[in-house]
């Protein structure tokens, strides 16, 4: 895909003819013809002055110079919380093609993908707001063909080889033709020496005359006399916003003086939240009345320049935003103005909305089948026809608040609201898992649950921790011990807190989460009894996900070794699977229904199982899914001699080391090399091998670590190395009778 992710650009953009040529020069026909190294230019100056603005601008210019797209991050350097690195990368890579589950953990790891991705490619990249060179470097590409542009109210000269533009302010004239764009050159001809009064009261910076003359848009029964006498008792003020953020704020409360009481209050409350924007719902919530209400406010603010449109969002909905300064300023407002309850009031409704949504949202898309589980945090529902409009996609709801849902769970957890918090970020669990949206999902539950464990909230504990097991041990690249190990222990946790609130649903999910542990440690006897008291507590309680579960892990616990035994539980799952009306979780179940009929020696079923499983998989873009069917088909195509056996285990490689899918790469890789020693090609055998087993160790999953070291032993011995097949083989024995494993 080529990104175009640049803000709409100003129309009535006025003067900086010289700074967009430099810009122009620098970034697209720097000296001395095609640069040899990535082109960096920095435009450094005060708050206001119009460092965005004028990047964007110039940015659009360059379109046609940088056919390979438009990249564009907020990097929030005038605030406490800066944006991460990391963070920037990832959206970037995923407006570069990269999928959800294809990011990588690490920043460094995010970097390389991201150079590697933008070789080639005539981009611009423009990085609005940077607080210093170490927020930078990580975001700058390694080729020639793409081109930064970076604001930042420091002159960041650590960057090397870049060039830096100081912006300053408006020149007189400019500051009056930028007046006139904005109401109008008739108006301004009308009194021209009222025009450069309040040109010289706004201090010729580009945000302060905004918001000033703001107020005459749409009023023409305004004259200028009368905005130049409101500003003359602002003019010390006015005149340090050359020098500070106070007098900022200064020109701030020109526009915010002549408001509406109500629209006053929406201002400050706007400002409470800490979400990168919002919908109307969102102020509607804020202010406690239907959307109808809270639209006329919103309209003044616009005209006001105290609040920006963003433009619609994928639901069709318009999303607005408020500058990083005019947002401190509005807290400020409503600090002085606001009681604290009331300020605790708005946050609670909208942070309670937000919530709701999330929670009827998530009903609606198919998930592993976990009991859902809520807390008692307050909601504020919205109405029905507002959400039934919202929530036509689900799934496409979910991606264009996924920003504001992770600041919103985020606030919570800064507010101490810990049913508010845990409910936010596990009301996000099925989306992040279907998405693949791995890093918000674990970060968002890590915050959380710190929150919960501090505030001694046991169900708000005990559902982040099932839900942080389930994302840390199938997707997380590294843990400090195997994952299924991991996994088994920390269930037991989950187990404990389910148990203590006498909840039978929370503890059939944390003994399956436990029995997964169990056969990946070769203790079947005990993982199938695990999941009989799983399968005991959901009967009881109709819960259907739990049963379903339960069946599927007793399959599991049968094993490759007895599938035959394995076929009936897997029905069965099948039959609750269909009542629960769950397409996700039925392909989950069809997918090792094909698996173990094809190692029955039903290869017809099998291979016709396992197909019907990756169309379900790829209608939901579900590449987890997908990835596990590709492996028993390979496996079964490698059994029958197919040549389509290597291609499709190829795939399910890529899929995996996209998506970080330890088992599944482990598991492609010991088929690869399967493959490759069956042809003869026994360096390529070992390489493979030795790559799955030491996937294995990190997974912890002992039965299918012993086998594959066993098979690395047949490859070394192939290559003539016995002493290295002979320890292989003895390590592989040893885990086999240690723990009864089958090899």
């Amino acid at each position: 895909p080529v990104p175009a992710q640049l803000p709409r650009a100003i129309p009535d953009f006025t003067g900086r003819a010289d700074e967009a040529a430099l810009i122009a020069t620098s970034l697209a026909n720097p000296p001395g013809g095609q640069p040899r190294t990535m082109t960096v230019t920095t435009v450094a100056g005060m708050g206001g002055v119009g460092k965005s603005t004028l990047a964007v601008h110039a940015a659009h210019l360059l379109t046609d110079a940088f056919p390979g797209g438009q990249l564009y991050a907020e990097l929030h350097g005038d605030t406490d919380t800066p944006a991460e690195p990391a963070e920037v990368l990832d959206r970037f890579l995923r407006a570069l093609g990269v999928s959800g589950s294809g990011v990588p953990a690490g920043l460094a790891e995010r970097m390389s993908l991201f150079r590697s991705r933008l070789a080639g490619r005539k981009v611009l990249i423009v990085l609005d707001g940077a607080v210093g060179e170490e927020q930078v470097r990580p975001l700058l590409p390694g080729t020639p063909d793409a081109a930064v542009l970076v604001t930042s109210r420091n002159r960041l000269t650590g960057l090397e080889g870049a060039t830096l533009l100081d912006l300053e302010v408006l020149s007189p004239p400019e500051a009056v033709e930028l007046l006139a764009r904005v109401i109008g050159p008739q108006r301004v001809a009308a009194e021209p020496a009222d025009a450069v009064e309040i040109a010289r009261l706004c201090g010729h910076v580009p945000l302060a005359m905004r918001i000033a003359v703001g107020r005459l848009v749409g009023r023409s029964y305004w004259t200028l006399a009368h905005l130049a006498e409101l500003l003359r008792d602002e003019r010390g003020r006015l005149d340090e916003l050359i020098v500070g953020d106070l007098a900022v704020r200064a020109s701030f409360r020109l526009s915010y003086r002549p408001l509406p009481a109500a629209t006053r209050r929406a201002f400050r409350l706007i400002g409470l939240l800490d979400a990168p924007d919002f919908a109307l719902w969102t102020v509607a919530a804020l202010l406690g009345v239907p959307v109808n209400e809270a639209r006329p406010h919103l309209e003044t603010l616009i005209d006001a320049q105290l609040v920006n449109v963003v433009g619609p969002d994928g639901t069709g909905e318009l999303r607005y935003r408020t500058h990083e300064l005019i947002r401190l300023y509005a807290r400020e407002c409503a600090e002085a103005e606001d009681a604290p309850r009331q300020r605790t009031a708005a946050l609670g409704r909208a942070l309670g909305a937000w919530l709701w949504l999330a929670e009827q949202a998530s009903d609606l898309i198919p998930g592993p089948a976990y009991a859902p589980m809520h807390g008692t945090a307050p909601r504020w529902p919205l109405l029905p026809a507002t959400a039934a409009r919202l929530l036509t996609d689900p799934m496409r709801w979910f991606s264009a608040e996924l920003p504001a849902l992770v600041a919103a769970a985020r606030q919570a957890c800064d507010l101490r609201l810990d049913e508010l918090a845990w409910d936010l970020a596990a009301s996000l669990e099925k989306y992040c898992d279907i998405a693949g949206v791995y890093d918000d999902w674990r970060h968002t539950h890590e915050r959380a649950l710190r929150l919960s464990r501090a505030a001694k909230n046991k169900r708000g504990e005990a559902v982040l921790l099932r839900g942080l097991l389930e994302v840390s041990t199938w997707t997380a690249p590294e843990q400090p011990k195997p994952a299924m190990l991991a996994m088994r222990e920390q269930a037991q946790r989950v187990l404990q807190l389910f148990t203590e609130l006498g909840d039978p649903r929370g503890m059939a999910d944390a003994l399956i989460l436990m029995a997964w542990g169990q056969v990946a440690q070769g203790a079947r006897e005990e993982a199938l009894n695990t999941a009989g008291r799983a399968l005991a507590l959901s009967e009881p309680v109709d819960y259907l996900g739990g049963q379903a579960r339960a069946q599927l892990l007793r399959a599991v616990a049968h094993g490759e070794e007895a599938p035959h035994q394995a076929l009936p539980c897997l029905e069965r799952a099948l039959e609750i699977a269909e009542l629960l009306g769950n397409p996700r979780f039925r392909a989950t179940i069809v997918q090792f229904l094909g698996a173990a009929h094809a190692l029955t020696g039903d290869l017809v079923t099998g291979q016709r199982m396992l197909n019907e499983s990756i169309t379900i998989a790829r209608d939901l873009d579900d590449r987890y899914l997908e990835t596990f069917s590709l492996i028993y088909l390979a496996k079964l195509f490698a059994a029958i001699g197919d040549d389509r056996a290597r291609a499709t285990a190829e795939l399910a490689l890529a899929y995996s080391h996209a998506g970080n899918f330890g088992h599944h790469r482990a598991e492609a890789l010991a088929i690869l090399g399967e493959l490759n020693l069956t042809a003869g090609d026994t360096p390529a055998a070992i390489t493979c091998l030795e790559l799955s087993v030491e996937v294995w160790r990190s997974r912890g999953w002992l039965p299918f670590l012993a086998r594959t070291l066993h098979r690395l032993g047949d490859a070394y011995a192939a290559a003539g190395d016995h002493s290295a097949a002979a320890t292989v083989r003895a390590e592989a024995d040893d885990l086999a009778e240690r723990n009864s494993l089958p090899i």
